[in-house]
This record gives C-alpha cells, sequence and structure tokens, in this order.
C-alpha cells in the first residue's frame, strides 16, 4: 500500500498484531469502494421505484448482514459480507440526503442539513 512506501516497516510490530490490520483494512477499503461505486446507480434507482423502496432495500441488507455477522466462520466470509453491507450503506447513505428534502420544511432546509451532516459525520466515527 501507499503506506508500506513511505513509512519503514517494523517487523516486530507485523509480528505482535499477526497480521490483524491488514485484514480490517482490507475490510475497510471493500466497503468503501462499494459506496463509492453504488451510491450513483441507487440514486437512479430511487428516481425509477422511489425513495421508500430503495431506503428500506438498503436497511434490510445492511440488517440482514448484522444478523449473519457473528456467524461467519472465515475471513473471507465476513468480507463478502462487508461487501454486501456496504451495498446497503450506499442505498441508505445516498438516500438520506434525498429523502431530508421530504421530511423538513423549505424554510428550515439549511438547518436540516447541518444537522444531518453532524449526525452522520458522528455515527461515522
Amino acid at each position: 500500500t501507499l503506506f508500506r512506501l513511505l513509512l519503514p516497516e517494523d517487523p516486530s510490530v507485523e509480528e505482535k498484531s499477526h497480521g490483524i490490520g491488514g485484514i480490517s483494512g482490507n475490510f475497510v477499503l471493500v466497503g468503501e469502494i462499494t459506496v463509492i461505486a453504488l451510491a450513483g446507480p441507487w440514486g437512479v434507482a430511487s428516481d425509477l421505484v422511489g425513495r421508500r423502496v430503495v431506503w428500506c432495500s438498503g436497511l434490510s441488507i445492511m440488517g440482514c448482514c448484522l444478523l449473519c455477522h457473528p456467524h461467519a466462520g472465515s475471513i473471507e466470509l465476513l468480507l463478502g459480507l462487508r461487501f454486501i453491507f456496504s451495498i446497503g450503506g450506499a442505498a441508505a447513505g445516498a438516500m438520506m440526503t434525498a429523502v431530508l428534502a421530504d421530511s423538513v420544511a423549505t424554510q428550515d432546509l439549511g438547518k436540516g442539513s447541518g444537522y444531518l451532516g453532524v449526525s452522520s459525520g458522528l455515527g461515522a466515527v
């Protein structure tokens, strides 16, 4: 990765962590690439079938993955669940801003948008 090129390697760190950092890094990478790739198509789908369908689909996908997550027996299965979870996360994330216009009065749209940004930012932390 880019960090391996910029920072010198310390073999003792890799021995202590047993490669855990690389595995969790792969989970994050798969999740972020999936969300970036699918946010646009979910937006198009919401125009075709409606925001409620897309939002509920995304939340359902995420919920099913969360139910399956503790029962995963391998890293590969966890990675697959993370990929599927991110498909739902892309739908839910894309619909947050779309539903904002439906649920906040026009004169308070700026304030509602600010609250949404702070809430989603704190949720990511």
